[in-house]
């Protein structure tokens, strides 16, 4: 399982690294797991990539929910991200899945996208108003 920390709340890895450690005593919500190990990879920069959006995002409109989500995290986590310009983007299916609260989600998969300058975070972390749950996950062309 991987937890991705976004802006100043970096400085606060070594509080997260001992909460696993010692408060949770090898169980979150009941949940047992085994601590195996703890890496911290900081991920900077930004990158030009073409991609396809391999899982559900809200809307065909990638450039806005990119653009949404800076805003956001912008506001909430003071990053200093900056709004996407112009991104290309083909092709899209419309989709239903069930989230983690059995609720329906409808969004958009299977979009190609060619971007200058994409933060990698959002590589790793996803897009859109549903990556908290693996969602707008990139698949990235080399």
């Amino acid at each position: 399982m991987d937890f991705i920390i976004l802006g100043n709340q970096r400085n606060n890895a070594a509080y997260i690294e001992l909460f696993f450690k010692q408060y949770c005593k090898q169980s979150v919500c009941g949940i047992p797991f085994y601590l195996k190990s703890i890496t911290t990879n900081v991920i900077n920069g930004i990158q030009d990539a073409s991609f396809n959006v391999v899982s559900i995002v809200e809307s065909e409109n990638l450039q806005e929910v990119i653009n949404n989500m800076i805003v956001y995290y912008n506001e909430h986590y003071e990053t200093d991200y900056k709004n996407i310009e112009v991104l290309d983007t083909k092709q899209s299916r419309e989709i239903t899945m069930r989230d983690m609260h059995n609720h329906n989600v409808y969004g958009y998969m299977g979009i190609y996208g060619a971007i200058n300058g994409l933060p990698k975070d959002f590589i790793v972390s996803g897009i859109g108003k549903y990556n908290y749950m693996g969602g707008g996950q990139l698949e990235i062309e080399d």
